[in-house]
C-alpha cells in the first residue's frame, strides 16, 4: 500500500466513524423527542394498578418501587389483586418530574374482623405529613399531594395504627389492604425528567453506534437504527417506566452493545473475512441488534418472571456449593437430573448483581448470550456452504425472532434456552466440519460446545444424543469425500461429549434412573386428567397444535411454509451437500420425536431443539422464492415481515400485552 493509498483509507475510515457518530447521536435525540412528545400527547393521563401483579407472572409496576408490602394475593371472587401493607410501608417514585404537582391516591380497605377498630393511615411525602385517612372495611380513597419542588424524586410513606395480627398460623403484622395506586399529574399530562430523557438519548446512541460499528449499511442500517430507537422509547412508555429505574437497564444494555460493537470493529479491520466467510461482522450486528432489544423487553418490570425465582434459587445453591439436582416432570412425576451449566456460567458475574431480580436478569442475559451465538454460527456455516450472502444474512436476521427460544425465555425456562443455545452452536460446528473439513479449531470448539450443552439441560442431552448420532450416520452414509469423513468425526465427537457429560454429572443419578425404570417396568398408570404425559394421543395432538403442550414453540405457519419450500429446493438442487444432509437428519429427528411425544409418554422439547433448523430452511426457502420473479420477491418480503411480527408478538405477550 502506497502512502497516498493509506492516507485515502484512513480518511475514508475517519469519515465512516464520523457518520456513525452522527447517526447515533441523531437517533438518540430523536428517541428523546419521541419520549417527550408521547408523554405530552399520547401517554395515559393517569397511572394506576395494584402494587404488583404477583403470582407466577411476577410483574411489578414500572413507575414505582414499593417496600413494606406483603406478596400479592388474589380475590377468588373478583380476581382482583391486592397487597397487605405492614404497619409501615414505602412507595418510591424514583424519576418523577417534580416541576409540577402530582396526586397519589391509594384505594384501601381495612380487612378487619368485626369488633376491631378501624385503622388510621398517616401519609407522608418526602418525610412531611401529607394526609391522614380513616380506613373502613369498604374500599375508600386516601389521597396525598406530591408538591412541586426541585428534586426529581418522591418518597411516600405510610404509617398504619393500630396494626392487626390475624393470629393462629398467620403471625404477620398487617396494616391495611392496598387495592390500587393511582398517580395523577397536576397539569393533566406527565413529563419525563431531564435525567431520563438524557439517559434514553445516551442508551439509543450507544446501542445504535455499537450495532453500526459492526458494518451495517444502507436500508438494513436504517431499519435497525429506527427499530432500536422506537423499541427503547416504547418500552419506557409502558406502565410509566420512565418514572422508575428501568432506564438504567437500557443504559447498561446499550453500554454492552457499544463495547461489543467496538470489539467487532477492531476485529473486522484486521479480518474482514474469517475462514472464508465474508460479512461475518454484519451478521453479528444483526444478531446484536435483536438481542439487545430482547434484553430490553425481558428486563422490563412488566416482563413475566415465570420460573425465574426457581432458577434463582438453584443458582444460589450452586453458589453455596451444591451441584447435583433433580426435577420432576408433569404427571406422572418422573424424576430426572437437572444440569447446572447455566448457573456455572453465571457465577463469575454473580457478585456484580446485588438483588434477586438483578440475578434473575443476569441468568436471562447469559441464556440470551448463548442463544445469540446460534444466529452467528448458523450464518457462518450456511454462508460457507451456499455462498449466498443474502440467504446467510437472512438467517442471522431471522434468528432473534425464532418463537421457541422466545417462549422459553418468557417462561424463564432458562437452563433449556442456554443448553439449546450451546447445542445450536455445536450443530453448526458439526455442519462446518461437513463443509470445510475437520480442522483442529473446528473439532475442539464443537466438542467444547456440545459437551457444555449436554451439561446444561437433560432434554438437550436426551434429544441431542440421538440427533448427533443420526447426523453422523447420515453424513457417513450419504456424503462423499470429506463430507463422509465428517460423519465419522461427528460420531466420535458425540461419543466423547456423552462420555464426558456422563462422568462429570449424569453418573451421579444412578438410583434415580433405577427408580424411574422400575416405575415404567411396573406399568404404573395415572389418571390422564390434567396430565401432559398420560393424555390420549388425540388430546396430545390438539395441545401440540395449539402450542399448549410441554413441547411449545412451533415455528409458526409462515416460517413452516418457507421451511417446506427450502427443504424441497435444497433436496432438488443440493442433495448431497454437508449442510443439506445435516438439516435433513435434523428434520427427520424433529418429525420422529414429535410423533413419539403424541403417541407415547416420551415428550421432549424438540421444537426448541429444532428452532435453528426452521430458520435455516426458512431463509433458504424465502430467498429461493424471492429470486424467481418480482411477485416472488414481494411475497418473500411480506413473509419475512410476517415471521418477524409473529416472533415479536411473544415479546409483547411476555409483558402481558
Amino acid at each position: 500500500m502506497t502512502p497516498s493509498t493509506g492516507s485515502r483509507v484512513t480518511t475514508a475510515r475517519l469519515r465512516h466513524t464520523i457518520a456513525i457518530l452522527f447517526i447515533a447521536l441523531a437517533s438518540g435525540a430523536t428517541a428523546a423527542l419521541l419520549l417527550v412528545g408521547a408523554t405530552r400527547w399520547h401517554a395515559p393521563r393517569e397511572l394506576r394498578g395494584p402494587v404488583a401483579d404477583g403470582g407466577w407472572t411476577g410483574r411489578t409496576r414500572g413507575w414505582l418501587s414499593a417496600r413494606g408490602f406483603f406478596p400479592v394475593e388474589v380475590d377468588e371472587r373478583s380476581s382482583d389483586r391486592y397487597s397487605w401493607t405492614g404497619d409501615t410501608a414505602r412507595i418510591a417514585l424514583p424519576q418523577l418530574d417534580r416541576s409540577q404537582a402530582h396526586t397519589l391516591t391509594l384505594v384501601l380497605s381495612g380487612g378487619r374482623p368485626g369488633g376491631e377498630p378501624d385503622p388510621i393511615v398517616s401519609v407522608t411525602v418526602d418525610g412531611a405529613p401529607a394526609a391522614v385517612c380513616r380506613v373502613t372495611n369498604d374500599r375508600s380513597r386516601c389521597s396525598a399531594t406530591i408538591p412541586a419542588r426541585i428534586a426529581g424524586r418522591a418518597v411516600v410513606g405510610l404509617q398504619v395504627s393500630p396494626a392487626y395480627v390475624p393470629g393462629g398460623a398467620d403471625t404477620r403484622t398487617l396494616g391495611v389492604i392496598a387495592h390500587e395506586l393511582i398517580l395523577t399529574p397536576g397539569t393533566g399530562h406527565f413529563s419525563p425528567s431531564w435525567s431520563v430523557v438524557g439517559a434514553l438519548a445516551a442508551a439509543v446512541a450507544l446501542a445504535v453506534g455499537g450495532v453500526l460499528l459492526c458494518g451495517l449499511t444502507g436500508v438494513t442500517a436504517a431499519g435497525v437504527t429506527a427499530g432500536i430507537a422506537l423499541a427503547f422509547t416504547w418500552l419506557l412508555l409502558q406502565d410509566g417506566a420512565y418514572l422508575g429505574t428501568y432506564v438504567d437497564s437500557l443504559v447498561n444494555v446499550a453500554i454492552g452493545a457499544a463495547i461489543a460493537g467496538a470489539i467487532v470493529a477492531l476485529l473486522r479491520g484486521r479480518w474482514p473475512a474469517i475462514a472464508g466467510v465474508p460479512d461475518w461482522s454484519v451478521a453479528v450486528g444483526l444478531v446484536l441488534a435483536g438481542t439487545l432489544v430482547k434484553l430490553g423487553f425481558f428486563n422490563h418490570p412488566l416482563a413475566t418472571i415465570g420460573d425465574g425465582i426457581f432458577q434463582l434459587h438453584r443458582a444460589q445453591m450452586v453458589r453455596g456449593g451444591s451441584y447435583f439436582f433433580t426435577s420432576i416432570t408433569p404427571r406422572p412425576f418422573f424424576e430426572f437430573p437437572y444440569a447446572i451449566g447455566l448457573y456455572v456460567a453465571a457465577m463469575p458475574f454473580w457478585s456484580y448483581f446485588p438483588t434477586d431480580i438483578d440475578q434473575v436478569h443476569l441468568l436471562r442475559g447469559v441464556a440470551l448470550g448463548a442463544d445469540a451465538l446460534v444466529g452467528v454460527a448458523c450464518y457462518a456455516v450456511v454462508c460457507r456452504q451456499w455462498g449466498d450472502r443474502r440467504t446467510a444474512l437472512l438467517v442471522a436476521g431471522l434468528w432473534p425472532f425464532a418463537r421457541a427460544p422466545l417462549e422459553a425465555l418468557c417462561n424463564s425456562n432458562l437452563t433449556n434456552v442456554f443448553g439449546q443455545g450451546l447445542f445450536g452452536v455445536a450443530m453448526a460446528g458439526l455442519a462446518w466440519i461437513a463443509v470445510a473439513g475437520a480442522s483442529v479449531p473446528a473439532v475442539t470448539l464443537t466438542l467444547a460446545f456440545l459437551t457444555a450443552a449436554f451439561l446444561s439441560h437433560f432434554s438437550t442431552f436426551s434429544v441431542g444424543v440421538v440427533l448427533v448420532g443420526v447426523v453422523g450416520l447420515t453424513l457417513a452414509a450419504g456424503g462423499r469425500g470429506h463430507t463422509r469423513r465428517a460423519g465419522y468425526w461427528t460420531l466420535g465427537i458425540g461419543l466423547l461429549a456423552v462420555g464426558i457429560a456422563y462422568v462429570v454429572y449424569y453418573s451421579h443419578f444412578l438410583e434415580i434412573y433405577r427408580a424411574t425404570w422400575a416405575r415404567i417396568a411396573s406399568h404404573e398408570t395415572v389418571d390422564a386428567t390434567g396430565s401432559s404425559i398420560a393424555a390420549s394421543p388425540l388430546v396430545k395432538l390438539e395441545r401440540w397444535a395449539s402450542g399448549t403442550s410441554d413441547d411449545y414453540g412451533l415455528p409458526g405457519l409462515v416460517l413452516a411454509a418457507a421451511s417446506a419450500i427450502g427443504a424441497v429446493v435444497l433436496g432438488r438442487t443440493r442433495p448431497r451437500e454437508g449442510v443439506t444432509l445435516v438439516l435433513g437428519a435434523w428434520l427427520a429427528i424433529w418429525i420422529g420425536f414429535t410423533i413419539l411425544g403424541i403417541v407415547s409418554a416420551v415428550q421432549m422439547r424438540v421444537n426448541l431443539a429444532a428452532a435453528p433448523l426452521f430458520v435455516c430452511l426458512g431463509a433458504y426457502g424465502l430467498t429461493a422464492l424471492g429470486s424467481r420473479s418480482r411477485a416472488g420477491f414481494l411475497v418473500a418480503g411480506i413473509a419475512t415481515a410476517a415471521i418477524v411480527v409473529n416472533g415479536a408478538r411473544l415479546w409483547l405477550m411476555c409483558l402481558g400485552l
